[in-house]
């Protein structure tokens, strides 16, 4: 009988521990996400958060003698300046390299060195961006930086109230 109730018990609390760790760790903003179809954001990832105060454009082209032919950088920058909301997490600089259409678009990445959030977008994003930041209401960049190597990363608004 005792061992019966033991291996109850072991069930039971092997259930219960098995419900908490399938679910979903709740962060700020986490509204802004798609929902995870494939389960790989179930850790507590490192996450980045900024309110955006400001922003500034730079769009270029520089040309390397002896460079690698066809090498493609970014000719377009957003860089967006603010305060951090995540706790723990002090950055509070981004930048969005635009690529250009060919171009690989790569990961968000945090730049330790300058404590400046990267992340890399299609420069065909760039209209969308600059209409984003015309329009009323608070705007925000984030990424997650998960321990089985997701990364998420996105600009947004936050909730504008519609005119009726």
């Amino acid at each position: 009988m005792l061992i019966k109730r033991i291996t109850l018990t072991t069930m039971l609390l092997a259930a219960l521990g098995t419900a908490g760790a399938a679910e979903q760790v709740r962060l700020p903003h986490d509204a802004f996400l798609p929902p995870d179809v494939y389960g790989n954001r179930q850790d507590r990832p490192e996450q980045v958060l900024i309110e955006i105060t400001s922003y500034r454009l730079t769009l270029g082209n520089e040309t390397i003698p002896q460079a690698i032919p066809g090498a493609q950088g970014s000719s377009a920058w957003l860089f967006l300046e603010g305060r951090s909301l995540a706790g723990g997490n002090e950055v509070s600089r981004a930048q969005v390299n635009l690529i250009d259409a060919g171009g690989r678009v790569l990961p968000a990445r945090l730049d330790r060195s300058s404590e400046t959030l990267m992340l890399y977008l299609p420069a065909a994003q760039l209209d969308t961006l600059m209409t984003l930041f015309s329009r009323p209401g608070p705007h925000y960049v984030q990424a997650r930086f998960y321990a089985n190597g997701t990364v998420w990363s996105d600009i947004h608004s936050g909730p504008v109230a519609v005119r009726r």
